[in-house]
C-alpha cells in the first residue's frame, strides 16, 4: 500500500533510504539557515558495552519532497480504525 501511494504521486522525490532522508534534511536548509545535526533528526541509538549504533529516520517510510515548494509528505500505514463505530 506505501508503494502503491509513491507510485500514484508523481509530484514529489521519494526519499526511501535512511542515507537519502539523512542528506537531505542535512544538507537541505535555506540559505542563511543554521543546518540541522545529526542530533536534531529522529533516531533510535542501540548501545552495547562500548559500542554505539544509530539508526536515523528508524519508522523506515518514504518521506515525499515536492518538485516545487517545501511541503514534505510523510506516508504512515493504518493497519486498523480506531475511534469509528462498526455495524
Amino acid at each position: 500500500m506505501v508503494l502503491d501511494a509513491v507510485l500514484d504521486d508523481d509530484s514529489c522525490t521519494w526519499l526511501g533510504t535512511e542515507r537519502d532522508k539523512r542528506r537531505h534534511f542535512v544538507l537541505a536548509r535555506p540559505i542563511g539557515s543554521e543546518r540541522l545535526q545529526d542530533h536534531d533528526l529522529p533516531r533510535l541509538v542501540f548501545a552495547q558495552a562500548d559500542t554505539q549504533t544509530v539508526r536515523y529516520f528508524p519508522d523506515k517510510l518514504p518521506i515525499g519532497v515536492p518538485r516545487e515548494g517545501w511541503r514534505y509528505v510523510f506516508l504512515y500505514l493504518m493497519t486498523s480504525c480506531s475511534g469509528s463505530s462498526r455495524a
